[in-house]
């Protein structure tokens, strides 16, 4: 059975984004209900960790050489990879599509990545494609300390802010947003939605890379018809996150 790593203080019921509070509870992973909304079928996680909880839980150390302490990637399911090597592997491929589509449709070549992450590769792929790329991530001193070292070894400009929303950008300031495997993170989605078509060119394009719940639900009931067994984990099904 999978143990919960938070206490419920740091935790918070939440409605669906559609604004609905009639829900099923699909399966549990790791002390979080994943659950779809009765009215409009969307997946999330209630409750959820309150914003508090979040901030603390991202600025945790990838590695830790005290074994015995919680880290991001053992709430997440990866304790047992490589994190940034694992992402870099199974993105490779869809970063090279994604950029091979953005260089026909894009309207220009300003691109902002929410949630550029610890290797920060989308940001890197996107200056070897042509683009002029700009890293947005939480400010934490473990995202301002590898902030620090993207711009210094690959002249990529970043922005560091406790949300996008507090980040400020001008109005009309990119030609594609993108979020990898971020949107499913975000308390406030409906907001985050807004601001970026708030921020974006007309005819500007938003790229989100998201979990793909059809089909973890399929792979959840075959386990159940074979007698059980555990919840695969975030590293081995990217498409759902508890957090």
């Amino acid at each position: 059975m999978d143990q919960p790593f938070y206490a419920d203080k740091d935790k918070e019921a939440v409605r669906c984004p559609c604004g609905a509070d009639d829900y099923t509870v699909r399966f549990v992973e790791r002390g979080f209900n994943i659950v779809t909304c009765n009215r409009c079928t969307m997946c999330y996680v209630n409750p959820r960790l309150t914003r508090e909880a979040l901030k603390a839980l991202y600025n945790m150390h990838l590695v830790e050489e005290d074994k015995s302490k919680t880290t991001y990637y053992d709430v997440v399911g990866m304790s047992d990879a490589t994190p940034p090597q694992a992402y870099i592997r199974d993105g490779r491929d869809r970063f090279e599509a994604t950029f091979e589509f953005l260089r026909k449709h894009a309207p220009g070549r300003r691109l902002l990545d929410v949630g550029s992450g610890m290797s920060a590769q989308l940001v890197q792929r996107a200056k070897a494609h042509g683009f002029i790329p700009t890293a947005f991530e939480l400010d934490t001193p473990k995202m301002r300390d590898v902030m620090r070292r993207l711009e210094e070894k690959h002249g990529i400009t970043s922005v560091l802010a406790d949300s996008l929303l507090e980040a400020r950008f001008p109005d009309a300031s990119f030609d594609v947003v993108t979020l990898w495997e971020v949107f499913e993170h975000l308390p406030n989605q409906l907001e985050i939605l807004r601001e970026v078509h708030r921020i974006l060119v007309p005819g500007g394009i938003i790229v989100l890379q998201l979990p793909f719940y059809t089909w973890l639900i399929a792979k959840v009931r075959i386990l159940r018809l074979l007698g059980g067994g555990r919840i695969p984990t975030h590293r081995e099904w990217p498409m759902i996150s508890p957090i």
